[in-house]
């Protein structure tokens, strides 16, 4: 025998000495054999867990398992009893309804307050009977008048796709069109949250570059990756299919004109006729690119070209495609935006800038509004409106700084509102403003700019304030709020 193999079986022979050596040391127990068993027996022995409901068994990996005490909150979390379990699987304490005083009351008090299990980004007035509170991927129905619950929808809705109303059919009846999260497109009967319709697009991908919109003749129209589809309202039968390429993006135009409005990645932009799908007429060879928008203003499609430093905006009559204006200018500032038949774009200089206003009927600046700014802060332009009464030329801009909601008059400030700052969308109804201020509900006269009423709210405003009125014509204010809760207000 070698040395090498040789001492290889010496130290075998020491370890196998070494282990019985050990193994002897050990006292003998009843049911004790060896080490593996000894572990086992100890082991068992334990204190037994509490018992717990699994959340979900035939999932993979194992879900948890929630004690007493606890409740199942999806697969993978265990809520306190007393919590409340999001739509997105979160465990959130469950803040105490804000208390309504005794009614009648007066403007700008709470009516009633209904809490939901997640964040509602959109109330949907359906009908004179229940407003529908959408937010994430999920949607509900509550009665108008006390905010008690009708129905929630079991349609998994699609991240990013705005629900919308389409109220007065030919037929009389509402539908709420929304897409699932499998690119279904979805009709909801307002007042039950039953589904009327189903339509799955033939399409094996399928993109919806401008989500939904609603037109005359019962028409909705969905843009695919490959065509455009124009849907009835009532049953979600094809009335039309006219393939294009994918749109680059779209100008709602109201139900009460004749057309959709596309843009498509060739630079062709389209009015097809909502009834028939027709494309009625079409201008080519414009410029697309991802900063390029197409906005709608009372009959007038207003397009923005950016190039490099410079662009271009050019006005079209949406019901011939004729070219009103165009107006060129220098990129330096923010995103243009149109309100009430006027056009807003920014210039900025090193420490001041320019708010122009132009007129989507002739392209002629009615006037601009010269802002000295403060650490690098871009005042915005959040609405504007034309005073009852008075001509479009009299046009009040609404902008936010920092501290303060500014109503601009032919370029000079009307009332300044210290204190408030928009953090919703502005609404304007029969010479009053309504909006969402961080923790708070505000009614603004328009015209004098004077504090109507404020109501704080319990947590951060998260949706636009919504105005409609019951079967009995009360109008309500709808907002919802980062503590789950959706509200009513008398405006």
């Amino acid at each position: 025998m070698s040395p090498t193999v040789q001492g290889v079986a010496t130290t075998l022979s020491l370890l196998v000495l070494a282990a019985s050596a050990i193994r002897a040391s050990i006292p003998e127990h009843e049911g004790v054999m060896s080490f593996g068993v000894a572990v086992e027996s100890a082991v068992t022995s334990a204190a037994p867990s509490p018992p717990c409901t699994q959340c979900n068994a035939r999932r993979w990996p194992p879900s948890v398992c929630c004690v007493s005490g606890t409740f199942c909150c999806g697969y993978r979390t265990c809520c306190a009893n007393g919590q409340a379990c999001t739509v997105d699987d979160v465990c959130i304490n469950v803040t105490s309804a804000p208390p309504v005083p005794p009614g009648p009351q007066a403007a700008g008090q709470l009516e009633w307050a209904a809490f939901t299990d997640y964040l509602v980004s959109q109330p949907l007035v359906s009908s004179k009977d229940n407003v529908i509170a959408v937010g994430g991927i999920k949607m509900a129905g509550y009665t108008l008048s006390d905010g008690t619950p009708q129905w929630t929808s079991s349609v998994q809705l699609q991240p990013g796709t705005t629900p919308q109303l389409a109220s007065a059919l030919s037929d009389g009846s509402s539908v709420i069109v929304t897409v699932d999260q499998f690119y279904n497109v979805i009709a909801l009967e307002p007042r039950t949250g039953a589904i009327r319709w189903t339509y799955t697009s033939p399409s094996q991908t399928t993109y919806f570059a401008c989500s939904l919109l609603i037109g005359q003749g019962d028409v909705l129209l969905v843009t695919g990756s490959d065509s455009i589809v124009g849907i009835s309202l009532l049953d979600g039968t094809v009335k039309w299919t006219v393939s294009t390429s994918v749109a680059q993006n779209c100008a709602p135009t109201p139900a009460t004109e004749s057309h959709f409005i596309i843009l498509d990645v060739n630079g062709t932009l389209k009015a097809l006729d909502t009834t028939t799908g027709h494309v009625d007429w079409q201008v080519r060879n414009i410029m697309v690119s991802e900063a390029s928008d197409v906005m709608y203003t009372e009959g007038i499609v207003v397009i923005n070209q950016p190039v490099e430093a410079d662009g271009t905006f050019t006005a079209y009559l949406s019901s011939t495609g004729a070219v009103l204006w165009n107006y060129n200018y220098t990129i330096n500032g923010a995103t243009p935006k149109v309100f009430a038949g006027h056009l807003f774009w920014t210039s900025t200089g090193f420490s001041n800038m320019h708010i122009h206003v132009i007129s989507c009927r002739t392209g002629v600046v009615q006037w601009r509004w010269l802002v000295t700014y403060l650490d690098g802060y871009y005042p915005s332009v959040r609405g504007a409106f034309v005073p009852e009464g008075q001509p479009s030329s009299r046009l009040v801009m609404l902008v936010n700084d920092d501290v303060s909601l500014i109503a601009v008059q032919q370029g000079k400030i009307l009332w300044n509102d210290t204190g408030v700052t928009a953090t919703t969308p502005i609404l304007h109804s029969s010479g009053k403003l309504f909006l969402g201020a961080e923790s708070s509900v505000v009614a603004i006269d328009a015209r004098s700019g004077s504090r109507l009423w404020t109501h704080a709210t319990q947590a951060v405003v998260t949706s636009p304030v919504t105005l409609s009125a019951d079967a009995d014509g009360l109008p309500r204010l709808f907002v919802g709020a980062t503590d789950y809760f959706l509200y009513a207000f008398k405006p």
